[in-house]
């Protein structure tokens, strides 16, 4: 079993060896996810930022809206509200323009750590609505203060981190 910090890391050192890849900015959000839970912020961060930036030139909206979603919500985190609030914008627009969401969809649930608490919470509820699937509901959920119901959409999806990180929200 090789943990997923490791696989992470192989990929990325392949990506930074000259292999690029449409999905090296999931691996480059990861080890963001990674290094923010073990209380490295600075190259969290970093990581969240790399992810944006190769998911704009991969210009697919599937790839570049859930790097915004963390980078928003990392930058939240951090403190820096009004960057979080400005690229956490940059995602609603488009689920309510609804164009070329797809995939992205599955990072609803992020956008809402960032939006809800920076008092957007009912805005991204309504434009979450016609997208029925768990991600939404969950992210529906929390931004309608419910992170606990968040929490149990997520644990019958099998979303473990995400049902923790609803239920410490939620303490």
């Amino acid at each position: 079993f090789r943990s997923v910090k490791y696989l992470s890391e192989q990929f990325i050192s392949e990506i930074e060896a000259g292999l690029p890849h449409y999905l090296a900015s999931e691996a480059y959000s990861t080890r963001a996810l990674i290094r923010f839970a073990r209380g490295e912020p600075d190259s969290a961060l970093a990581d969240a930022e790399q992810a944006v930036a190769l998911a704009t030139s991969a210009a697919d909206p599937q790839i570049l809206l859930p790097a915004v979603a963390l980078l928003a919500h990392i930058s939240c985190e951090l403190g820096d509200r009004e960057r979080a609030e400005s690229l956490a914008t940059e995602y609603l627009s488009a689920l309510k323009t609804g164009s070329g969401i797809g995939h992205a969809i599955s990072a609803a649930h992020v956008l809402s750590w960032t939006l809800a608490p920076l008092g957007h919470g009912e805005e991204l509820a309504a434009a979450l609505r016609p997208f029925d699937t768990p991600w939404a509901r969950a992210a529906i959920a929390f931004c309608e203060g419910n992170p606990l119901e968040a929490a149990e959409i997520f644990a019958e999806m099998g979303a473990a981190t995400e049902e923790a990180y609803a239920r410490l929200t939620a303490s």
